[in-house]
């Protein structure tokens, strides 16, 4: 990222329904991702489709994460964040819109986050009633440690590994990535604040490629290092840093002009890095960081080609991909009791969505709301001067 690849895109305003598709895809993934395997195992195979336990286990998991690296839907997500914040974000260093977008996100991520790091509270109990040797193996612990549970609504697990792995979960694993985008957020405000427009993309580049560098060294020592590889991939604000601003970057035009042009040539490098990976190299690791910078670009060029499209806001997956957020967000603590419970599979995925729309609507979506009526400047009028 050089030149001004930042500083100068250009600012996009309203919704776009092909994001809120592809935030649905992604979130419909993450949840799968945890439902069918843990059915399969706690429900037995009958409870799972074999297909559908075939392609999530063997074909998605084994392709995309076959060296343990982040899930690729939570991949998504973090060039998604990164591409939506600049889509409409800051272009300088002004303290009114710092004011607003401080206000905007405050009010957009805070209140479900929160309230889906206190939800293992109420459904952690449940999960273990009906199994404490399942509840353990699968989350670790049974009860909520307080000072772990302050640490994660304070988001600290993404900047120390003090909390991880013993409870870093808390009970929602998922929020780790959550509480990274937060320190995210705050970083870009702070560039955009502290930083000039002439060095700002340069510091950034400069910022993205040593985290880059160290993603790489971090992986090739993984088997040495493995509960810290572990916390790099999955809840590391460092280790997040080049995705997410390479989504920022997607937002200029030539970038992803050159993104969607290069389109076949990222999947032919992310398929070849694939096989290599699966053939067993021991650098297979240190490869998939390199892998994940050609899926994060393919990403990209699937984003500018959906807002290409204008697709309606009004399909059923758009409308999902709206409240993505808080059905990523709850998904986790309310899987556990209810595969326990026996519940069918196809209603536990529905009751998980319906959660996440009940939150969307009762909290996410006012919450949004008072945030734009807070962070609205005070314009004088000039009919009374």
């Amino acid at each position: 990222m050089t030149g001004k690849v930042l500083s100068g895109a250009p600012t996009i305003t309203g919704r776009s329904g092909g994001i809120d598709l592809l935030r649905a895809l992604f979130a419909l993934w993450v949840v799968l991702a945890h439902l069918v395997p843990r059915t399969y195992k706690l429900q037995g195979p009958g409870s799972i489709p074999g297909w559908l336990y075939y392609f999530t286990d063997t074909i998605v998991d084994r392709l995309t994460q076959a060296s343990n690296e982040l899930n690729p839907a939570v991949l998504g997500f973090i060039v998604l964040s990164g591409y939506c914040i600049h889509r409409n974000g800051l272009r300088s260093g002004e303290r009114v819109g710092l004011q607003n977008f401080a206000i905007r996100r405050c009010f957009r991520i805070l209140p479900v986050y929160w309230l889906a790091c206190l939800l293992p509270l109420l459904t952690l109990p449940v999960a273990t009633h009906l199994s404490a040797e399942v509840t353990l193996a699968v989350n670790g612990f049974t009860t909520i440690n307080p000072a772990c549970l302050a640490a994660k609504m304070l988001a600290l697990p993404a900047i120390t590994t003090s909390f991880h792995p013993d409870c870093a979960g808390s009970g929602n694993g998922p929020l780790l990535t959550v509480a990274v985008e937060i320190w995210l957020y705050a970083g870009y405000a702070a560039l955009f604040a502290l930083v000039s427009s002439r060095a700002r993309d340069r510091a950034i580049s400069i910022i993205c490629g040593a985290s880059f560098v160290a993603s790489v060294l971090v992986a090739a020592l993984s088997e040495r290092y493995p509960l810290f590889y572990n916390w790099w991939q999955n809840s590391s604000l460092i280790g997040f840093l080049p995705y997410w601003w390479i989504g920022a970057a997607l937002v200029n035009p030539t970038v992803m002009a050159w993104a969607q042009r290069r389109f076949v040539h990222i999947g032919v490098c992310w398929i070849a890095l694939t096989a290599v990976i699966l053939l067993g190299f021991e650098i297979g690791s240190a490869l998939a960081e390199f892998r994940k910078v050609f899926f994060v670009l393919g990403v990209g060029a699937i984003i500018g080609r959906l807002e290409a499209l204008d697709v309606s806001d009004a399909n059923p997956l758009s409308a999902i991909g709206r409240a993505g957020y808080s059905v990523y967000a709850f998904h986790s603590p309310l899987l556990l009791p209810l595969v326990l419970y026996g519940v069918w599979w196809p209603l536990t995925l529905a009751f998980i969505i319906g959660c996440g729309f009940l939150a969307y609507l009762l909290v996410e979506r006012p919450m949004i709301g008072f945030g734009r009526r807070f962070s609205r400047p005070q314009v004088p009028d000039l009919r009374a001067a």
